[in-house]
Order: structure tokens, then C-alpha cells, then sequence
């Protein structure tokens, strides 16, 4: 039957049979669902009338018989002679249309490239007459495309549309494409952000003649409206919000300088603000200038948060062109954002700390003030900047016994840091300590102190005053910040003036009598808050360690001084010369031996005149006798040491030597004070200078068998040493010697 259909029928046949296997199989299948169903139709019409049964069955048996009819004509046309050529025909139109389908979706592929390239010179384009919006949307409109184009080539990949290495290539197009946007895009955002640094500014410019501006005036430009108009600049502002994560840092900048520059003058009352608009060039600049008007009384707190008020308001309709714009709640509550906290802050640090009272029973009305700071948060709220339902004041206000404490501790560690740096200038203490309120165990002895320590002792009598009256809260942190402050003393007052404590010796007794001082404060603090203060206590021998350990390393270098001075190789040298000086021979020295002796002799006695003058009338009488006298006794060892270390002197040298030692005994004489030690000293680098024109006979009655006044101020041995560096060996110097015992 089907061995002589035609093309026609053939064609209308592949419609309906793509694939007849699958054909064969799906007849099979209807067949025997068909059978199924006439069985469960005879059930369900048996109740039926006949007449309409037999007609059910009828229609049933004739579509078994066409469905028969259809299957043996698919096998007679599966074994024809002509199945061969009818798939090759079938191939050929498979073929064709995956043809159709490629160039279909290369047309598509190319379409939506070239539309990406144009659209991207557009975006350009737009940018560049300053139609932002549409600008952004193009590149929005690109990256959709872009988008749909990878989606495209990723369907045809899988539909077989494209080789592997045409895939390759789209996908690379595909990915420069892109490259080009993601540079759009940054130059579209660089754009943005040159335009907003270009014509959002601050600067100074000269005062001129205006003698009301005697500083350089702070001004802000605001000068979009320039170069764009309104709606190119409200476009501007709605790219702006679009982009608000990258412009954040910007706008952040700009309104805490607003905050530095204008509201924070505005607050302490030094300056006021004006509003200039430029008609030749738009240009709208806020100019902050001295401010008579905030002066003395008429520096009114209601005054100064209306000038707040109007300047928060110039700011909000700068940037809303006067609440004009679409997005003006969208950038309203954009600049809440971003300013209110910093500007609730500044508020607070830079009014309300400032004029914190000091006492506990002033706070009440205080908070009362803060009524007027309320009013530009509520003004921030009536113009939808900020949300919050807490008042950000309120907080602060429910924290104000922590925050005043917190502060009252702050400020006293502030001013004992600024104390401890500022220049040094010295006091009696005596006047320091005048009208001085601490109880005092035992009076402090007269000195001189730096000036500062006058400041230190108001600061602790202010310390002291609180915690004697202070409340549960203050107590504990008053404690602790009067331990914190002793800790600054002992921490930055050494380490600030350890160069002229080590070199300026009148520095370094300034600075012993300091730290005295300062322990002198603290012990009679805690002697009035006791037992509050008792571990406080521990500190005053910290603090009187750190005075004679300054001291006593001043000693020290005073002690290897005078030793430069007395054991250098020049005095050294001109010494050994003249003991060893011999008359008429080339022994006898010049004069240039004796003038470097001299010179040395002179330079310690200056240095000691030096040291007197510098500790007489800055240390106290006891401790000025107490440095002295170890100074003193330091002079005196090293030059009788310096003299014992002498083994031959002839006897021209020993007369010589004897006018120099009187020579310096007499001038040493002038720093002479009360103490057996220093006069002992003195009195032995006599003796030993007797020796130097005494005969052997008349030492050994000065020594008159131990009893004598040589016995008393020089050993034995190095009155025997003397001896034998003065006389020759004989037998009268050997029994001189063995009855020196």
C-alpha cells in the first residue's frame, strides 16, 4: 500500500512520524490501553440501556481498526524498497533546518553584540552632556545584555548550534564586552567623583579690609549649579545614591569638616557663619568669620542652637536644591545618616563636656540645657534624617552621673599630663605651700620647687575636696585617678627632665625638692582620707626613691668630674715634674708645669663654687649640708690620694708643692661647712702639706708617739710613705721610720 506513496504524503507522513520505531511502540502501547478500557467501559455501562452500548462498543472497535490499519501500513512502509532514500531525504531536511536554527542564532549573537557596542558609545555619549541617570541605566541596559548574550551562547553549546572552538570565541568576545563595561562603569564612576571634589570644597581666603575678619575666612563652595542644571544636577545627586557605598567616604569627609569648621566654632561661640550667593557664576559659598555677637552675655545657649539649626537647614537644601528634588527623602535621611551622629557627638564634646559642672549638686540643671540640643534632633526627625525613637541625648542623659564622673577623673589626669610638660621655672616652697588645705604631719622643709608643683598642689586639694564629699559613684573612680595621677608624676616627670637633671646640677636639686614635694601632697592626702587612701601610702617611698636616686647619681657625676679635673694626664704629669724638679740641672721645669697644676687647682675650686651657688638656696639646709659635705670629701680623697701616689719628691719639688697645697687648702677653706667628716679631711691634707717643709726631726715630734696632731689625721702608713718620697734611705730615716707605728 505504502510502496507507491508520494512526496507529498510522505512529508505529510514524516510530520506526524518522526521517528517510527517509536512510532510502533507507542501504537502497541495505545492498543492495549484501549483493550483496557473497553473492559472497565463494559462495567461502567452496565446499566446503561442497550442501545446505547452497542454504540459505545462500535466507536471503540472502530479505532482499533484504524489503529490496526495505521500499523500494518508503518511495517509494509518500514520493509519497502524505498526506506533508503526516504532517510536520506529525512537527513537532508534535519539538516536544513539545523541550518535555519545556526544562522538564526548567530544573527541573534551578533544583534546583541552590536547592540553592546553601541549602547556603550551612547553611555559615552550621555556622560558627557551630563545626563547622568540615563548614563547609568544605559549601562545597566548593556550589562542585561551581556548578560543574555552568555546565556545564548551556553543554550546553543548544549543544542549543538556551535563547534567547541566557535564557543571559544563568542565567549571571548563576550568577555571583552564585558571588560569594556566594567571600564564604562569606572569611568562613569571616576566622573562622578571628579565632579563631586571639583565643585564641593573648602579654603581660606584673605580677610581684605574687613576688619571683622582678622583670620583668613573659611569658606565652602557649593557650585554644581555652575556647570549643570537643575535637573542634569538632580540626576547627579540620584547617581549619587546609587552609588552611595563608594561616595560614602566622600560625603563622610564633608561633613565632618562641616562639623570641625563651622558647627563646632559655632558652639564654643568664637565664630558665626554667612551665606553668600554668587549670581554671576552660581556659586554658592558659606563663609565662617569672627563673631562679635557671641561675646559675653549676649552668648546665649538658645542663640548659639539656632544658629546650629539654620546652618544644618542651609546644608540639607544645598544639597535638595531647596527641597525640590524627587529623592529628597532618600538624601535627606542620607545626610542623617551620615552627619547626626558625629555632629550629636561634637554637640556633646564640644559644649556640653566643656561646661560640665564640677560639683555632683549642679547636675539637675544641667540636664535641663539640653532641651535646646533636643531641638535639632527633633528637627533631623521632622524632616525624616533620622529614625531612631531614642533620643541620643537621652542616653547620655540617663548616663550622666557615669559620663560626669568619668569626665571630672578624665579632666584631672588631662591637667596633670599638661603640668608635668610645661616650662620649669622655680618657687620657694614656701609659697607653694601657702594657704595649703591637707593636714600636715610634719612641716616640709624650705626649697625650691618648680613652679608646676603649684598647679600640683591645687590639683590635689581639688581631688581632695571631691572625695571628701563624693558620692557612691565618684568615689571609687576618684580613687583610682588620684593612684593614676601619682603614676603620671612618677612616670613622665624623670623621663621629661632626665637631660638636665643629668648635666644642669641646680635642675637636678630642683627636681630632688620636686619629688619630695609631691610625696610631701600625697602623704598628707592620705592622712586626711584615711582609711580610704591607705594604699596610696605605698607610693610615698616610691616617690622619695626616685628623689635620691636622681640625686645620688648627680653625685656620682659630680664625683668623676672632679676627677677629670684632679687625675687627668695633664695635672698628672705637671705634678710628677714638680716633685721631681732639681735645682741647676735639665730637671728644672718651666713655668708651663706650674701654670697647668694651677690651672687645674683653679678648675676644681670653680667647679665647687659652682656647685655651691647652685644647691645654696635650692635644697634644703639639711640636705644642702648633707650634698656638700659628700662633694667636699670627694675633692679632698682624690687630691690626698693624688699626692700619696707621688714615690720620689726632691726637695725643690717639695717646697713647691707645699705653696700649691696651701695655695688650694686656703681657698677649699672658704666652702668649709659644719661636718667632722670634711673638716677631718681638711685637716689631714694639712698635715700631709706640713710634712712637705718639715725635717725628719720635726715630724717625729708632731707625731709624738701616736699622740700627736699628725697622729691624729694621717695613718702611719702614709706618714712612712711620705717619708721615704721626701728623705733619703740612711739611718736617721730608717729610725724615724720604725717609731712611726
Amino acid at each position: 500500500m505504502l510502496g507507491s506513496i508520494s512526496n507529498e504524503s510522505f512529508q505529510e507522513f514524516l510530520q506526524h512520524f518522526e521517528s517510527p520505531e517509536e512510532d510502533l511502540q507507542r501504537i502497541d502501547s495505545q492498543l492495549r490501553r484501549l483493550k483496557s478500557d473497553r473492559k472497565k467501559s463494559i462495567a461502567n455501562v452496565s446499566s446503561q440501556d442497550g442501545e446505547e452500548m452497542r454504540r459505545y462498543l462500535n466507536d471503540t472497535e472502530a479505532k482499533i481498526d484504524q489503529l490496526r490499519q495505521a500499523q500494518a501500513e508503518l511495517n509494509f512502509f518500514l520493509k519497502s524498497e524505498n526506506l533508503d532514500q526516504n532517510d536520506q531525504t529525512f537527513t537532508m531536511i534535519l539538516k536544513q533546518k539545523t541550518l535555519i536554527k545556526q544562522i538564526e542564532f548567530f544573527d541573534d549573537i551578533f544583534a546583541l553584540a552590536k547592540d553592546s557596542q553601541l549602547l556603550l558609545k551612547e553611555s559615552k555619549k550621555q556622560l558627557e552632556n551630563l545626563d547622568f541617570l540615563q548614563s547609568y541605566n544605559t549601562l545597566k541596559e548593556i550589562s542585561e545584555i551581556l548578560r543574555k548574550l552568555g546565556d545564548n551562547i551556553e543554550t546553543g553549546s548544549k543544542q549543538q548550534l556551535i563547534e567547541t572552538n566557535h564557543r571559544k570565541d563568542f565567549l571571548a568576545t563576550v568577555t571583552k564586552l564585558e571588560s569594556s563595561l566594567t571600564l564604562a562603569k569606572e569611568e562613569f564612576l571616576y566622573s562622578l567623583i571628579l565632579i563631586f571634589k571639583k565643585r564641593i570644597y573648602f579654603n581660606d581666603e584673605d580677610a581684605g579690609d574687613d576688619s571683622r575678619r582678622k583670620n583668613p575666612i573659611q569658606t565652602f563652595h557649593f557650585d554644581f549649579l555652575s556647570t549643570m542644571q537643575s535637573k542634569q544636577f538632580e540626576s547627579y545627586l540620584n547617581c549619587i545614591l546609587l552609588h552611595r557605598n563608594d561616595f560614602e567616604i566622600y560625603l563622610n569627609n564633608i561633613f565632618l569638616y562641616l562639623t570641625t569648621d563651622f558647627i563646632r566654632p559655632i558652639l564654643i561661640g568664637s565664630k558665626t557663619f554667612t551665606l553668600i550667593e554668587c549670581d554671576q557664576n552660581q556659586t554658592i559659598r558659606l563663609e565662617s568669620i569672627e563673631s562679635d555677637e557671641l561675646d559675653g552675655e549676649d552668648r546665649k545657649l538658645e542663640e548659639i542652637f539656632q544658629r546650629i539649626q539654620k546652618f544644618i537647614a542651609t546644608i540639607i537644601n544645598l544639597f535638595t536644591l531647596n527641597k525640590t528634588i524627587d529623592n529628597y527623602d532618600a538624601w535627606s535621611q542620607l545626610i542623617g545618616e551620615i552627619w547626626s551622629e558625629s555632629l550629636f557627638e561634637t554637640i556633646i564634646h564640644s559644649y556640653y563636656e566643656k561646661n560640665i559642672p564640677k560639683n555632683e549638686s549642679e547636675l539637675p540643671k544641667f540636664l535641663e540645657s539640653f532641651c535646646y540640643a533636643r531641638q535639632i534632633e527633633s528637627y533631623f526627625k521632622s524632616i525624616g534624617s533620622i529614625t531612631n525613637e531614642k533620643s541620643y541625648f537621652d542616653k547620655y542623659c540617663e548616663n550622666i552621673t557615669e559620663n560626669f564622673s568619668s569626665l571630672l577623673c578624665e579632666e584631672f589626669l588631662i591637667r596633670m599630663k599638661t603640668i608635668l610638660v610645661q616650662p620649669q621655672n622655680s618657687y620657694v616652697s614656701d609659697e607653694i605651700l601657702q594657704n595649703f588645705s591637707l593636714k600636715e604631719r610634719i612641716k616640709f622643709s624650705s626649697c625650691q620647687c618648680s613652679d608646676y608643683m603649684i598647679e600640683v598642689k591645687k590639683l590635689i586639694e581639688e581631688m581632695s575636696a571631691l572625695l571628701e564629699n563624693s558620692s557612691t559613684n565618684l568615689g571609687p573612680l576618684l580613687i583610682e585617678t588620684i593612684h593614676l595621677v601619682c603614676e603620671l608624676f612618677i612616670t613622665i616627670a624623670p623621663y621629661r627632665s632626665r637631660a638636665l637633671i643629668e648635666i644642669d646640677c641646680k635642675q637636678n636639686a630642683i627636681f630632688h625638692n620636686n619629688c619630695l614635694l609631691f610625696g610631701h601632697l600625697i602623704e598628707c592626702l592620705v592622712l586626711k582620707h584615711k582609711p580610704k587612701l591607705d594604699s596610696l601610702y605605698e607610693l610615698v617611698p616610691t616617690v622619695r626613691n626616685i628623689a635620691s636616686q636622681i640625686f645620688l647619681n648627680q653625685m656620682k657625676f659630680q664625683e668623676q668630674t672632679f676627677a677629670n679635673f684632679i687625675r687627668n694626664d695633664t695635672f698628672q704629669g705637671a705634678l710628677e715634674q714638680i716633685a721631681n724638679e732639681i735645682p741647676q740641672t735639665e730637671l728644672r721645669i718651666s713655668s708651663q708645669s706650674h701654670y697647668e697644676f694651677r690651672q687645674g687647682l683653679n678648675d676644681c675650686l670653680k667647679h665647687l663654687n659652682h656647685l655651691h651657688n647652685s644647691f645654696n638656696d635650692v635644697l634644703s639646709k639639711k640636705i644642702h649640708q648633707k650634698a656638700m659635705s659628700t662633694i667636699l670629701k670627694i675633692i679632698l680623697n682624690q687630691f690626698i690620694e693624688t699626692i700619696l701616689s707621688l714615690n720620689d719628691i726632691t726637695s725643690l719639688g717639695s717646697s713647691h708643692l707645699f705653696n700649691e697645697i696651701d695655695y688650694f687648702s686656703k681657698e677649699f677653706k672658704l666652702f668649709l661647712i659644719d661636718s667632722e667628716d670634711v673638716i677631718f679631711k681638711w685637716m689631714q691634707l694639712n698635715e700631709i702639706n706640713q710634712l712637705f717643709k718639715s725635717s725628719l726631726f720635726e715630724i717625729l715630734n708632731r707625731w709624738a708617739e701616736g699622740q700627736g696632731i699628725l697622729a691624729t689625721y694621717v695613718p702611719a702608713d702614709q706618714v712612712r710613705h711620705l717619708i721615704r718620697a721626701l728623705f733619703q734611705n740612711n739611718e736617721r730615716r730608717a729610725t724615724v721610720l720604725a717609731k712611726i707605728k
